[in-house]
């Protein structure tokens, strides 16, 4: 079979799994719309959505972008001072909108991560700033998690009428501390890294998978110089303590959306600590629903938990305003930023080389140094 034929294969999976994912959202919003109690039910009633409210939720998202954005700006500047704001701000919406459109948010990263490399990025610090980036964030969000369960565990025992979203929060508070141990043994023990290697090369020779030596050999310059890229992130101190308190803001703006919506429905008798823990919950719970923006996943967590909330009447639409201003108005935010990764398939044997160059460099530097 020719190798044009594979790929138009190839790339019929991909759209199958984008057209299903579309198809799934427009139905989602049309039944939040259009259903009874739906959005349009609301809009037609008497009773009026708050626009300082909705401005106050709208202004959190944006500002959890503005944190990402400070974090990456942080972390890169920190060697490569030409790295602007306006890059970090590229490289940041790059990343959210990849990570709306794609399985378990998994295309983002790569992408800022080449988006970087045509910055002028040396493409292991690249990937090192990410990972210690996203450790950050998962530590933190772990750590939100656990202070959620201590806080208010009881108060969503006797409130949540799911039993069986509370598997989902287990589970998913497992997986969390999982990835984010994982992570953190890859980022600092290069000899796991070793053999993880020596295991793929065994298991491309074993299929007979082709230019598997070429890419082995890239495979380990990009761990050397992640590893490289990674002692010299954690000598800054003060980069990692900002990044950190930098992380805690954006979460905190993230998990306070849901209660300005709430706000803007009239309600008020709910704290918002209350409705910052449960955000905490739905995000662990929805985090392992492995479609994009976690489909479905996200709507019905939303609805378990914030049901002990918000009335009948109002449920179905704060998911919707809510949705809207945290996925689908991000997606639609982020998207023109797409274009500075178009043409990524014809650069990346140049960036191959460039690595290639840049380990060379670096290796010649450590000979000049001892």
């Amino acid at each position: 079979m020719s190798s044009s034929v594979k790929k138009r294969r190839k790339i019929s999976g991909r759209l199958i799994i984008n057209i299903f994912v579309i198809v799934f959202s427009i139905c989602l919003v049309a039944y939040f719309f259009l259903s009874e109690n739906g959005l349009m039910d609301l809009l037609r009633s008497s009773q009026t959505i708050s626009l300082f409210w909705i401005s106050m939720a709208v202004f959190a998202q944006l500002f959890n972008l503005l944190m990402d954005t400070f974090v990456t700006y942080n972390f890169v500047h920190l060697r490569y001072k030409h790295f602007s704001l306006w890059d970090a701000v590229k490289v940041c919406l790059v990343g959210q909108f990849f990570s709306a459109i794609t399985p378990s948010s998994t295309g983002g990263q790569p992408m800022q991560v080449y988006l970087m490399t045509k910055m002028g990025i040396n493409a292991g610090y690249g990937t090192s700033t990410m990972m210690q980036k996203f450790i950050v964030y998962q530590l933190t969000s772990t750590a939100y998690s656990i202070l959620a369960i201590a806080l208010r565990f009881d108060f969503f025992i006797e409130n949540l009428d799911t039993p069986g979203m509370w598997i989902f929060v287990l589970i998913g508070f497992a997986s969390q501390l999982i990835v984010t141990f994982a992570l953190i043994v890859i980022c600092f023990n290069r000899y796991l890294s070793t053999k993880f290697v020596n295991f793929l090369a065994k298991l491309f020779k074993k299929f007979k998978y082709k230019k598997a030596d070429q890419k082995i050999a890239s495979l380990e310059r990009q761990i050397n110089m992640f590893h490289q890229s990674n002692k010299e992130l954690l000598k800054e101190s003060r980069l990692m303590v900002s990044s950190f308190l930098l992380v805690i803001l954006q979460l905190t703006a993230i998990l306070s959306v849901p209660y300005f919506i709430y706000r803007a429905f009239g309600l008020s008798e709910a704290s918002p600590v209350d409705m910052i823990c449960c955000q905490a919950f739905v995000n662990v719970a929805s985090s392992l629903m492995p479609l994009p923006g976690a489909s479905g996943a996200a709507e019905l967590g939303f609805s378990a938990f914030f049901g002990v909330f918000f009335t009948a009447e109002t449920i179905k639409s704060a998911i919707l305003v809510w949705r809207i201003i945290t996925y689908y108005g991000t997606i639609l935010l982020s998207l023109p930023f797409s274009y500075f990764t178009k043409d990524k398939k014809e650069h990346e044997k140049d960036l191959e080389e460039r690595m290639i160059q840049e380990q060379d460099e670096t290796l010649n530097r450590k000979e000049q140094d001892s």
